[in-house]
């Protein structure tokens, strides 16, 4: 129905009501309007922050998925980070990203990532599921890393002889 309206109100040269429900459609986590929307914002700047805000403030649940895609298609490095750092698992999704940028930070926040997992493992399959999360990290922080990691969690857990025959495949 919202997509009727927009195209109507498009079509009629109803810039305002256009821009008002394509607003609201974009809250209410419809990311295809966002193009259509920022060419049609003076500033386009402003339009960005706000709309930014709008989308953090929001109670719907799939304005954080429009907030994500908004911030990738800003290159908003700093949003982004911000936003790993406030939700510490999503790292592997966006390390990649924002690296470049923030490298110290999404090396130490990869690391608590793989150590929380770690913790979290009890048996084969998950253990495995850990060392798969490694060696994602490794394609971020490089073999140094990993190793200095891989023998973290080996004199950590020592006892978990499973554990640890998954943590010797890692090349």
């Amino acid at each position: 129905m919202g997509k009727i309206r927009y195209d109507a109100y498009k079509n009629l040269g109803m810039k305002k009501e256009k821009e008002d429900l394509g607003t609201s459609l974009l809250i209410q986590g419809e990311f295809e309007y966002y193009k259509d929307l920022k060419e049609l914002a003076y500033n386009k700047k402003e339009f960005y922050e706000d709309l930014k805000q709008k989308l953090k403030n929001s109670e719907n649940w799939k304005s954080k998925y429009v907030f994500i895609d908004i911030i990738y298609v800003e290159n908003d490095f700093d949003e982004i980070m911000e936003y790993v750092r406030n939700n510490p698992t999503s790292i592997e999704e966006h390390a990649e990203k924002i690296k470049d940028q923030f490298y110290d930070e999404v090396i130490g926040i990869y690391k608590e990532h793989i150590k929380y997992e770690a913790e979290g493992s009890s048996n084969r399959k998950q253990y495995k599921g850990v060392c798969a999360i490694i060696k994602r990290y490794k394609k971020i922080a490089g073999k140094d890393n990993v190793k200095e990691i891989v023998s973290e969690l080996k004199d950590k857990y020592a006892k978990r002889a499973a554990f640890i025959d998954e943590l010797d495949k890692i090349k």
